[in-house]
């Protein structure tokens, strides 16, 4: 850069309050610490003071369990996984909005679709005919029905929206597995097999009902649930950045037992905090009745 004739700025947007990356980030972190800096304290996803306070207080620290219940309270819901996968997709018909589950791991976020498949009558037999979804995401065929909601998982077109996240709806199936989707955007793209990279021959695409926290970043969604899945406490920063991809307190739901060991925040000071689940949280969500 310094020998560049133009003396152009370098500008790094980031936040360390998100999801660590999976493997290194300490060179960064040291690198934007010598640079100047801007902080930007304005929220641009949302306006709303009930959320912005929630995700301003776990941010910075573990809230009590009371603050999380008393956040939630007519929104958490209970019952098998089944039963609240059907009440998310009444909502997301009631209102027209898609209703996103973020998970915490691949398998929750797999029993969700396959929840979803299930209740909007898509059949066994239907999936094993599908073609087979993105290698890099696993996952359930991709059958073709009108009304299904798709998450796409390639950058292929940007111009037209067709990136890694964009969540739509099929809205005409020309082949058995070509297909119309309308993306939440309200652009029609041309989904179809690809091929490439020793992967063989696959849909960019897995079912978006469901997806995990981590996969989520960057997203603003209308409506939706959190659901921590894992057996053991999720990484810091999982709890924060979850809630902080809704526009709304009122369109965010929980699924499951609420603990405060999903909300550890990034920076936080063990010695301060809840770190260990209790004896009747430690099991996860997904291992007992909750999912049948």
């Amino acid at each position: 850069i310094q020998e560049l004739p133009q003396n152009p700025y370098l500008v790094i947007a980031a936040d360390f309050s998100q999801l660590n990356p999976i493997a290194g980030g300490t060179l960064m972190r040291k690198l934007c610490a010598s640079f100047p800096q801007i902080v930007m304290r304005t929220v641009y996803r949302t306006t709303d003071t009930k959320l912005l306070d929630f995700l301003g207080l776990v941010r910075r620290s573990q809230p009590r369990k009371a603050i999380i219940e008393s956040f939630f309270a007519g929104r958490h819901l209970s019952g098998t996984l089944r039963e609240a996968v059907a009440h998310g997709l009444r909502l997301s018909r009631d209102t027209g909005e898609v209703f996103s589950w973020l998970c915490v791991t691949n398998k929750g976020a797999a029993a969700v679709n396959a929840a979803a498949l299930s209740l909007l009558n898509v059949s066994e037999a239907q999936l094993n005919a599908g073609y087979p979804a993105d290698p890099k995401i696993g996952g359930k065929p991709i059958v073709a029905v009108e009304g299904l909601c798709l998450r796409l998982t390639r950058n292929l077109d940007k111009d037209r929206g067709f990136v890694n996240g964009a969540i739509g709806t099929v809205v005409k199936a020309l082949t058995d597995h070509i297909f119309i989707v309308r993306l939440t955007t309200g652009n029609l793209i041309l989904l179809h097999p690809v091929s490439g990279g020793g992967e063989g021959t696959f849909m960019p695409c897995t079912y978006g009902y469901a997806t995990t926290i981590r996969r989520a970043q960057g997203q603003s969604l209308a409506m939706g649930c959190l659901y921590f899945d894992h057996c053991y406490p999720p990484e810091r920063g999982y709890g924060y950045v979850g809630a902080s991809r809704f526009r709304t307190a009122n369109g965010l739901y929980h699924f499951g037992t609420i603990r405060r060991t999903d909300w550890l925040p990034v920076g936080g000071d063990p010695s301060m905090e809840q770190v260990d689940r209790g004896v009747d949280s430690m099991a996860s969500d997904s291992d007992d009745e909750r999912q049948r």
